[in-house]
């Protein structure tokens, strides 16, 4: 399965917006699944918070333009993070970033893992 990401975005300073978590859907033991990002804002870097109930792998494929760089690849244990992503080294030709997310063995994304990502950006200055 996929999950589109429904993105979060701020677009002004002093505003305060509300943040969409997107929901892991594959409930078959060991099966990754995608979720893809695309950018609606005018933002260099995204940031991705992460929650999950047990062990997960994070992986985004270079993409597949003149700033890209290497694929970048974490484990998490059970906890919510947080990442920032340079769009330049992961955007695709399409305008899409693909994260795709594997499960611990035994285990399921929705059903153990219950797996959420958030997608905040901004064209405001986030440096």
């Amino acid at each position: 399965m996929a999950v589109t990401i429904t993105n979060s975005q701020v677009t002004k300073y002093d505003d305060v917006v509300e943040v969409t978590s997107n929901a892991a859907t594959e409930t078959t033991v060991e099966t990754a699944e995608v979720f893809t990002y695309t950018p609606t804002a005018a933002a260099s870097g995204i940031l991705i918070r992460v929650y999950t109930g047990s062990g997960v792998t994070m992986s985004v494929a270079a993409g597949g333009r003149v700033f890209s760089g290497n694929d970048y690849e974490e484990t998490l244990t059970t906890g919510t993070y947080i990442t920032k992503l340079d769009l330049g080294k992961y955007i695709n030709d399409n305008g899409e970033v693909e994260i795709t997310f594997t499960p611990a063995s035994g285990e399921a994304l929705l059903t153990n893992a219950a797996l959420t990502v958030e997608v905040l950006e901004s064209d405001i200055d986030t440096q």
